[in-house]
């Protein structure tokens, strides 16, 4: 697999934007309200309990990223380290999760969006807003990368001034008692707020498309983490002391809502502004990486060669980018609820981190070379601690999942082992043209690395 069809465009800053702008998009402004009345004025507690998992997925994927800067790099070291099958089912529960995370965040864009323009519909205006930008990523990642990069400056400018308008607006009354609906509410709901989080890893699979990306991937995780980790306190902690959480039950634009309250209203435009911007940067992101993996997979002949056709002017996999979009519109016209959509996510998420994390413990024995020659290593015991302990705690969740939304959860795994047929399919059909999938994936990945680490 080759990755020079792609242009290495994205440097630091276009990095870091593109995790903050996946990770934080719209999910704050969209899931705050529903959880805010489950956990009251404990959602503070309950985002900082879902930023537990995101931390150990950073430091993995920090890793994985260091040792592989390649397009696909999540694919990649599973089917290298683990075989065709488990490098096909990762890329399967991306589709799944961007089948329903695209449609998550382009309904809570539409809720927003009818602040401005009353009766508009939010199902046409979801789709609308997914071609828009899979018209952006085809014009290119130089194009796509200044797009998010000026998308996040300006949300980041409403949840700061939220946020910091917020803590000083405080009614002492609000905070307390923490937990009214006590810490099993706060615990369980860290469950859907953990699509909040949802997207550290996903910077790994543009590993071809970024400047110095050996180095840039572990940089711009950490000083991501650290940002969207100030922001979430910023504006949990804000919304539940401004305003008595038991009025936010069936509110979906809880932000602007309670933004009302202490700000004049072109400010309050402004946030409203920076939460449709918001949801931007997600789809804008999702179908960026999204696409990378089937790219991938294509040039592995695991899914169909055309996939794998980038365009000669923009350099960008125009194909995969369609079949992403195609699926975020189906997702579009399911038409499920904001909190079934997130745990569907999140679940699909933990599916994949269960396989990267295990692909990753199994580096330094199947790929050394890559490992000895990483910039950033997890040496001795870390090595294994953090991607254990994301195996952990993706087990943990996916079993909470089952306890709080069975139906959601067995609806993804009856997708899930779909999957593993049309695998079966593919090498079957693939054998039948002489070609034995098993031989694809033992060459080594020296040529795409080298590939990769090139043009810094």
């Amino acid at each position: 697999m080759t990755q020079d069809s792609l242009r290495r465009g994205l440097g630091l800053g276009s990095t870091v934007a593109i995790i903050v702008g996946y990770v934080i998009g719209a999910s704050i402004f969209v899931l705050i309200g529903p959880l805010a009345f489950k956990t009251g004025p404990g959602l503070w507690v309950t985002y900082l309990l879902a930023s537990i998992p995101a931390l150990f997925m950073c430091f993995t994927s920090s890793q994985l990223g260091s040792a592989l800067p390649v397009t696909g790099a999540n694919y990649v070291v599973v089917s290298r380290t683990m075989g065709p099958f488990w490098g096909y089912m990762t890329v399967w529960c991306m589709m799944i999760t961007t089948l329903i995370g695209v449609p998550l965040v382009a309904y809570g864009f539409a809720d927003y969006l009818s602040f401005f323009i009353q009766g508009l519909p939010p199902m046409p205006t979801a789709i609308v807003i997914t071609l828009i930008f899979a018209a952006i990523n085809v014009l290119g990642v130089n194009v796509m990368g200044w797009v998010q990069n000026i998308m996040v400056l300006v949300f980041m400018a409403a949840i700061v001034i939220f946020g910091l308008g917020g803590l000083v607006n405080i009614d002492p009354v609000n905070i307390t008692p923490l937990n009214p609906n006590g810490w099993g509410a706060i615990v369980m709901a860290a469950i859907p707020a953990y699509f909040s989080y949802v997207g550290f890893m996903v910077i790994t699979e543009m590993g071809g498309e970024i400047k110095n990306p050996a180095r840039n991937i572990p940089r711009a995780i950490l000083i991501g983490f650290i940002v969207v980790l100030a922001a979430y306190f910023l504006v949990t902690f804000s919304l539940t002391g401004v305003m008595d959480w038991k009025t936010l039950e069936n509110t979906n634009a809880a932000v602007v809502e309670v933004s009302k309250v202490f700000l004049p209203g072109w400010v309050t435009l402004l946030i409203e502004i920076g939460a449709l911007v918001a949801a931007f940067t997600t789809i804008n992101a999702i179908i960026a990486t999204g696409s990378r993996d089937i790219y991938a997979m294509a040039k592995d002949k695991v899914f169909p060669s055309w996939l794998a056709v980038a365009s000669p002017t923009t350099k960008t996999p125009y194909a995969a980018i369609a079949v992403i979009t195609l699926l975020s519109i189906i997702g579009i016209l399911l038409g499920a609820g904001i909190e079934q959509y997130a745990f569907i996510t999140v679940m699909g998420v933990m599916a994949m981190h269960l396989k990267v994390a295990l692909a990753v413990i199994r580096i330094k024995k199947r790929l050394p070379d890559h490992y000895e020659k990483a910039p950033f290593k997890l040496k001795g015991f870390w090595r294994v601690f953090w991607p254990a302990g994301v195996i952990v705690i993706a087990v943990i969740y996916i079993l909470l999942g089952f306890a709080e939304a069975p139906v959601s959860v067995g609806l993804f795994f009856i997708a899930y082992l779909l999957g593993g047929l049309l695998f079966l399919e593919r090498r079957w059909r693939l054998k039948r043209h002489g070609i034995d999938m098993a031989e694809i994936f033992e060459k080594d990945v020296d040529d795409v690395v080298a590939s990769a680490s090139s043009g810094e």
